[in-house]
């Protein structure tokens, strides 16, 4: 209603599509979910209509009602405009194409200013635009007031009927309350003498908020999914559909919720049968009657009744409050800190800062198929690989080590505030250790809207040495794994090496661990090569942080391309917390105080001069490219791709990708888990677009014109993992891949020399 009526009021037609054309839908970048799929659809039949305007807009945020501070769309909504613009390159941006990032989450009021700029752009007046908008949103409040309206007046009709009974539906608008999308499944349940009523008819704000549910429509769902627990004759069907990064754990919540009380989910896609669902149904409503039947008694205790212990961040200092009241210092002996594996290596080095703090840490071992198993056993198995891969780390440590009595653990598990799923795994974990009654486990978190900070500077610069470190050393052993000539002696020696640095890291002051450093250095500049950096192929492996540095999750991925002559360079761990920086710096998440910019603007030049440090030493050895982290101008390069306002990998990703492309890589690879939101986003706008702009990310401009004339494809792969080993599909491309890797770089080494001629 809202768009609708503003747009009319300034005197547009406004004009809706009528079907997805499958012509649209075969231009997806990526294997997208069912509702982006449509989107692809819709928009190839509203462009062969010849319209003046299409307007695409970035909906960040969305108003719920509900008490959360953050209220955001998933990243598939929000990334909207930018799959669709590189599958779609005829849209025009700055022309055709009306595409304004517009946040609801504090109220449609709020975005007067972004609505009244669109309408003068296009050749509105200003006050006619401003009165445009004020109507429109009179009348979306109206709408919003009509649904709550009638959500009060059923469960007032079932208060005063006793045999009546309501279904209630859950979902997204797009997918459960559209009849293009949801397969008349409200129908179905309304035919079979069923009140229907959808889950953001009722009022919101009356129930307690589940924690850093940051999704918009998270929230109107779990709060719904409350009301209907609670009440006798409601009843809920969750309809989802498949690869949905937010329902992956939302459904999970959404049946926690539940709780005895029976639920049905539906997850459609295009090839849904109506056989099958019709099936399902019946079913449902057969339970449903049996569970009417029964007594069900007084509710139950449940896990919510358990005291547990809770971690406090306050003064740059970390306590834990044990269930009996006790407060205890991470210092305190009984106190023990696990740090889940970051990478082979890169946890062991943060664990050895801690330890010269006296926090009695334990490095978890790098996940392999137990814990793989064991995630999937606690989990739907529909979230993140790497949620799968933590939870599975805790819980083998609990089954492999007894506690004693008095011991208490805490686990790291940093947190978002959304728009990706990685801010779930707090939450997830916490609600795991409570369904265990473990009374004796707690998480730590920090989070990305301060940039991870919270527990003082020389914590933050001990945990920015650690990481910078760690990056530089895994890209000298993959260096070692395709260039030495002795892989034993090597490995022996890179061993030898990382064992130094980490006890240095312990218990040395920062300037013993730079001579550390320069030592470790010409240790490694001994080890022998078959042959020069430059004189090598080299692939750069971006994508979501955790998958990428983790081997399990990476299948043997780099050891394959060691073997067949390739380095790889993957993202370092670092460009994530540079890149929590620039979200503070820009106040994207949220508004600061100057002194914590300032603060963190200063924190920021010391990282730089660190790293630097760092990187010039470690490169004498030979085995590294000395090369600094810019998170601001990869950014930048990409920003007319993508809006920095979508935060998360996505951006880096595609930056990343189009930034080292010829420049410093042969070759790029996206990895992630399957699902990834942002990995996907990333693979279907890089993929589409590096070749056509590398010319414009680079300053050696000539080199690129004639390394594009040779070679105008350049080479580019998605990869998802699941834990699995990869399948034939992947393992042909990945073939094909590394021909292409090969050829670039001969075609780049000719052009060179050409030129130096």
């Amino acid at each position: 209603p809202l768009y609708y009526h503003f747009f009319t009021a300034l005197d547009f037609g406004v004009v809706l599509a009528e079907k997805p054309e499958q012509e649209g839908i075969r231009r997806q970048g990526a294997p997208f979910c069912y509702p982006v799929e449509q989107a692809h659809g819709y928009l190839a039949n509203l462009l062969a209509k010849k319209l003046d305007y299409i307007f695409l807009p970035q909906v960040k945020g969305l108003p719920t009602g509900c008490k959360y501070e953050n209220a955001v769309s998933c990243p598939l909504v929000q990334g909207e405009p930018y799959y669709l613009q590189a599958a779609f390159p005829e849209l025009e941006p700055g022309r055709r194409l009306l595409s304004p990032i517009v946040d609801f989450s504090l109220g449609f009021d709020s975005q007067t200013d972004v609505f009244v700029g669109l309408a003068v752009s296009v050749g509105a007046d200003r006050a006619e635009a401003e009165a445009a908008y004020s109507a429109a949103i009179k009348v979306q409040q109206g709408f919003r007031r009509e649904l709550k309206a009638r959500g009060r007046k059923l469960l007032a009709e079932l208060e005063s009927n006793p045999d009546q009974k309501a279904m209630v539906i859950f979902g997204r608008s797009y997918n459960a309350f559209s009849a293009a999308a949801n397969m008349g499944i409200p129908h179905k349940f309304a035919a079979r003498g069923w009140t229907v009523i959808p889950c953001d008819f009722f009022p919101m704000g009356g129930e307690e908020p589940w924690s850093n549910m940051y999704w918009a429509t998270g929230q109107v769902i779990l709060e719904a999914a409350r009301i209907v627990s609670k009440h006798p004759r409601l009843f809920g069907v969750y309809i989802t559909n498949f690869s949905c990064g937010p329902d992956s754990f939302l459904v999970g919540y959404f049946r926690q919720i539940m709780g005895a009380k029976p639920s049905l989910t539906l997850e459609l896609d295009g090839h849904t049968a109506d056989a099958g669902i019709d099936t399902r149904v019946e079913a449902f409503l057969d339970i449903v009657q049996g569970y009417l039947e029964l007594d069900r008694g007084k509710r139950p205790s449940t896990a919510d009744d358990i005291t547990l212990p809770a971690t406090i961040v306050s003064g740059g200092k970390v306590y834990l409050k044990t269930p009996v009241g006790d407060q205890l210092a991470l210092e305190d002996p009984r106190v023990t800190l696990l740090v889940p594996a970051m990478g082979e290596r890169g946890h062991s080095f943060l664990a050895a800062v801690l330890k010269r703090v006296g926090v009695k840490c334990v490095p978890l071992p790098p996940p392999g198929h137990k814990e793989h198993k064991l995630g999937q056993a606690h989990s739907n198995c529909k979230e993140c690989l790497p949620l799968q891969l933590t939870v599975g780390s805790l819980l083998r440590y609990l089954q492999e080590h007894e506690l004693l009595a008095e011991e208490q653990l805490v686990y790291f598990m940093p947190e978002t505030s959304g728009p990706c799923r990685f801010g779930q795994y707090q939450v997830f974990i916490n609600r795991l250790i409570r369904n265990l009654g473990l009374t004796n486990v707690s998480t730590l978190s920090l989070n990305s809207a301060n940039s991870y900070g919270g527990l003082g500077t020389g914590f933050t610069l001990g945990v920015w040495l650690a990481i910078v470190i760690a990056d530089v050393m895994s890209d000298i052993r993959n260096t070692l794994l395709t260039l030495a000539q002795d892989q034993e002696q090597a490995q022996q020696v890179y061993e030898q090496v990382r064992g130094q640095i980490m006890d240095s890291l312990a218990r040395d002051s920062w300037a013993k661990v730079g001579k550390t450093l320069t030592d470790a250095a010409a240790a490694l500049s001994q080890i022998a090569l078959t042959r020069t950096l430059a004189q090598t192929p080299k692939v750069a492996i971006l994508g979501e942080i955790y998958v990428r540095a983790d081997a399990f999750s990476r299948q043997g991925l780099i050891e394959y391309l060691a073997a067949h002559g390739i380095i790889s360079r993957v993202a370092p761990v670092n460009e994530w917390l540079y890149y929590c920086d620039y979200l503070l710096q820009k106040e994207i998440l949220a508004p600061q105080e100057w002194k914590n910019r300032l603060k963190n603007r200063l924190q920021g030049q010391v990282k730089v001069w660190t790293e630097n440090i760092i990187k010039a030493a470690l490169s004498r050895s030979g085995l590294y490219q000395h090369h600094l982290t810019d998170v601001e101008g990869v950014i930048d390069g990409v920003r007319h791709l993508i809006s920095p306002t979508l935060t998360g990998e996505a951006i880096l990703t595609i930056g990343g990708a189009v930034s080292e492309i010829i420049d410093e890589v042969d070759g790029v690879i996206a990895i992630g888990p399957f699902g990834c939101m942002p990995n996907r986003i990333a693979e279907a706008v890089a993929g589409k677009t590096i070749a056509r702009e590398k010319p414009r990310a680079t300053d050696n401009k000539k080199l690129t014109r004639r390394v594009l004339a040779r070679q105008p494809h350049l080479p580019f792969m998605a990869i998802e993992s699941d834990g699995n080993v990869f399948p034939q599909v992947v393992e042909a491309r990945l073939e094909s891949f590394i021909l292409q890797v090969k050829r670039l770089h001969e075609v780049i080494s000719e052009e060179k020399a050409a030129m130096q001629h």
